[in-house]
Formats: structure tokens, sequence, C-alpha cells
């Protein structure tokens, strides 16, 4: 055999070599395709957006009631901060100043015992965050504040708007 026959003869074996070992990994398809799915292009509307944060919200408040413990995984799945704020706590200089606006008129509806305010979703494009902030309510009595803060890109990937057409 000559030389250009046995570089031939290896570079095939090399090739088909790489060939087998790139067919030879597996993939989990399902993974993917979920994937694919979350990360493609959506045209949502800003009532869209807070009516989703509105019902998660209540719904994520209503799953740390149950279970406290698992308010970390619902922040580290959503990319957000979840806290209750409450009237005693005079140190309150992580939240967001719409939010302490909000905590001062729960503090005023508690003091004047009158109807507090209802939940609210307020958006911040510019600060790519969603809050959602909420009574919060001890033995009958309104003592502080949820404040839910979402990471507003993770949000708009758990949205499916299809879903959301349908309600």
């Amino acid at each position: 055999m000559n030389t250009k026959t046995l570089t031939l003869a290896f570079l095939a074996l090399v090739l088909g070599g790489g060939l087998v070992a790139c067919f030879d990994k597996k993939y989990d398809r399902n993974a993917i395709a979920e994937e694919q799915a979350t990360r493609q292009i959506k045209r949502l509307t800003d009532g869209q957006i807070t009516s989703w944060v509105f019902a998660q919200g209540q719904e994520m408040i209503a799953r740390i009631r149950q279970n406290p413990i698992c308010q970390d995984s619902i922040t580290t799945q959503y990319e957000g901060k979840i806290q209750v704020v409450r009237f005693k706590d005079t140190t309150v200089t992580s939240l967001h100043p719409y939010a302490l606006q909000l905590l001062e008129a729960y503090q005023y509806s508690a003091e004047q015992q009158v109807e507090a305010p209802a939940a609210n979703v307020k958006l911040f494009k510019k600060e790519n965050k969603v809050l959602f902030l909420a009574p919060y309510i001890e033995n009958n009595q309104l003592v502080g504040m949820w404040s839910v803060e979402l990471a507003l890109g993770r949000v708009i990937r758990y949205i499916d708007p299809k879903q959301l057409q349908t309600q």
C-alpha cells in the first residue's frame, strides 16, 4: 500500500470513529423540547403579565402558609425574593420604594381599623421586575405585608400565552 492509501484509510477510520462517538450520546428529547418552548418569542401585554403574576403570587403565598419550608424553593424557581414585612420592623431598607409606600398604606389601614387595600401587582419594566404585594393577616388582624419580587424575564419564560387566552 502506498502512503496516500494509508492516509485515506486512517482519515476514514478517524472520521468514522468520530461519527460513532457523536451518535453514541443520548439526549433527553423531552427536556430539549421543553427548553425550546420556554425560549420562544412571546407577545404579552402588561395586563397578561400582571394577571399571571397576581394569580401566581396568591398561589405562592398560599403554598408558603401551608408549608413555610417551601419558600426557598419558590424563591429559587422564580429568581425572586419573598418576604413578610411586619409593621414593627423599623429597619426595612430592602423593599422597593413602591412597596414601602404600600406598607405605609397597610399600616394606616390597620391603625384606622379600615379595610386594607387589596393585593396588587406593579410592573417595573425599566428595572426588569414585577412586585406582588398583599396584606399579611395574623389572628384576623392586619400586621404587615407580603412582598414578592420577581424577575420579569423569568416570569415571561413561565407564561404560556395559549393558556392565558383560554382563561
